[in-house]
C-alpha cells in the first residue's frame, strides 16, 4: 500500500463534559475544523481528549493559535505534540490497520492511533521521522508476532 504522510499538531488535554462541549462550540464559532477528535471517558468524570485541527490535508498557524487561545480561555492545561497523519488509506480493506500498527509497535513507542476525516489515521508515536521512514518503505516489514487463537 502506498500511503502519504503529513506531520500535524495534536492537542492533548483533560476536561469535564460541559467544559469540553463549550470548547468545541467555541472552536466551531471561530470557523476552525476538527479533522480528528478522540474523547475517552475516565472514571473520575473527566475526559481525556486528543484533537487535530485544520482541513483533512493541512493545518494553519491561525487554526493552531485559535485553539490555543480557546483552551487557555477555559483554563485548560494542554500539551501539543507532533503526530503523523497517514492518508491514502483505502477503505473497506481488511488488515490495513495491522499493516500500520504491526510495522510500528516493536520499533517505536505507539502512544495512540485514531482515525480522522477522509480515511486518514493519526499516529501519536515516540519518533515521528522514524515512523514515516518505516511506513514509507516499499515492502513494509511487520514486527514479529506469535498469535495464538483463543477458544
Amino acid at each position: 500500500m502506498k500511503f502519504s504522510f503529513s506531520i500535524r499538531t495534536q492537542f492533548r488535554f483533560v476536561a469535564k463534559d460541559r467544559t469540553l462541549s463549550c470548547i468545541l462550540a467555541s472552536i466551531a464559532r471561530q470557523h476552525v475544523n476538527l479533522t480528528a477528535l478522540v474523547v475517552i471517558k475516565k472514571h473520575n468524570r473527566m475526559n481525556s481528549i486528543r484533537l487535530v485541527v485544520g482541513s483533512p490535508t493541512a493545518e494553519s498557524a491561525s487554526d493552531l493559535r485559535i485553539v490555543r487561545s480557546v483552551l487557555r480561555s477555559f483554563g485548560v492545561t494542554f500539551q501539543e505534540e507532533k503526530v503523523v497523519q497517514v492518508r491514502n488509506i483505502v477503505p473497506n480493506v481488511p488488515g490495513v490497520s495491522n499493516s500500520i500498527y504491526g510495522a510500528l509497535w516493536c520499533r517505536v513507542k505507539v502512544k495512540a492511533v485514531y482515525d480522522g476525516e477522509q480515511n486518514a489515521s493519526f499516529l501519536n508515536v515516540s519518533d515521528v521521522k522514524k515512523t514515516i521512514r518505516i511506513l514509507s518503505q516499499k515492502n513494509v516489514r511487520q514486527c514479529p508476532k506469535n498469535c495464538r487463537r483463543c477458544g
